[in-house]
């Protein structure tokens, strides 16, 4: 592929954002996760052909902790009408990807696209080039949302329950307001911390300050739920939701609340999720990823079990979604990690 040119640009960069901007024009969805990684050493990567902009894909870039200098590139959201173009160019992307990166350990891409013969065009793609399929750090399976219609149609989708508590929190002495603040983020992270400690899970990094920065570019949204009407009050905060615009669907990714013995059953979730969904409709957006739901050997008396039965209230259209890939194109560093690996162990 002789005409094809990757180009390495700083993410924040004039080049990002002017390759963002005109793929954007063309009407190509992008990614929220593009515009605001969650890994700040990240790289915009723009695939031309000729002098044509035809595909991007941000590389976020760690260091392994078995050899400190051995890079870990990581690609999310690859997929969709966005890369379509390049499903073609996977080994001399990689090539560029190896000649730009030195001492790589491996690369790790995270597929996502609801479409699924577009999928396994993907995951041929990727396998064409010695990518093997790896258990994925990510969810593969989720719900959609559609967000056609009236805000009043959309309500009278949701399941009767559903609705039940959206009305019954609206009705308790708790205020939903739009977070912009951060003198809100160590109330934020400790709720945040809290909610996957109920569920025994180690809570994942998060930058609150990116968030933010996405919140006031207007690519997401932040919503808290404020016990009485002390909207803004770090004190007050019980429980918050964030959602982001991914150019055409919105996708709920994170979500925290605190059990406290005054605020009872009070449904704290339902109208947060109910105020991402109507945000994204007046984005434009046409429906909303749910943000995954757990495989179906779950057990009943899981946290994770009682999390799917929230979520299925907004939505019965289960879809799959994504696999995770990885090569390792160094076999002698990856040797090597793997012999660090079992001494320590």
């Amino acid at each position: 592929m002789r005409d094809m040119q990757v180009c390495f640009s700083r993410v924040g960069s004039s080049a990002h954002f002017r390759d963002i901007d005109t793929l954007r024009s063309r009407g190509v969805a992008m990614p929220e996760c593009y515009l605001f990684p969650d890994v700040r050493n990240s790289w915009w990567c723009g695939v031309s052909r000729g002098s044509v902009l035809v595909s991007g894909f941000v590389v976020e870039r760690t260091f392994s902790r078995l050899i400190p200098m051995a890079s870990v590139l990581r690609v999310a959201r690859f997929g969709r009408a966005l890369h379509e173009p390049i499903l073609s160019l996977m080994k001399p992307i990689l090539a560029a990807l190896s000649a730009r990166f030195a001492f790589i350990l491996r690369i790790d891409v995270a597929l996502f696209d609801e479409d699924g013969e577009r999928r396994q065009r993907f995951e041929a793609a990727l396998t064409s080039v010695g990518m093997q399929s790896v258990a994925s750090r990510s969810y593969t399976r989720t719900l959609r949302v559609d967000l056609a219609g009236s805000g009043d149609e959309l309500f009278a989708r949701l399941s009767s329950s559903t609705r039940r508590n959206v009305r019954a929190a609206e009705r308790a002495a708790l205020t939903t307001a739009p977070i912009n603040d951060e003198r809100l983020f160590p109330a934020m992270r400790q709720l945040y911390v809290a909610t996957f400690q109920r569920s025994s899970a180690d809570a994942p990094p998060i930058d609150f300050r990116r968030v933010l920065e996405s919140v006031r570019y207007g690519q997401s949204a932040l919503f808290g739920v404020f016990a009485g009407h002390m909207a803004g009050d770090p004190e007050a905060l019980v429980a918050f939701a964030w959602v982001r615009s991914n150019g055409d669907h919105a996708s709920y990714d994170v979500a925290a609340s605190v059990r406290r013995a005054d605020l009872g059953r009070t449904p704290l979730s339902y109208p947060l999720l109910w105020r991402c969904l109507t945000w994204s409709r007046e984005q434009g957006l046409s429906w909303m990823d749910l943000g995954g739901i757990p495989g179906p050997n779950v057990p009943s008396d899981s946290p994770l079990h009682a999390i799917a039965a929230f979520k299925r209230g907004f939505s019965d259209q289960e879809l799959e979604v994504g696999r995770e890939f990885r090569i390792e194109p160094n076999k002698t560093l990856a040797s090597v990690a793997r012999s660090v690996r079992q001494f320590l162990e």
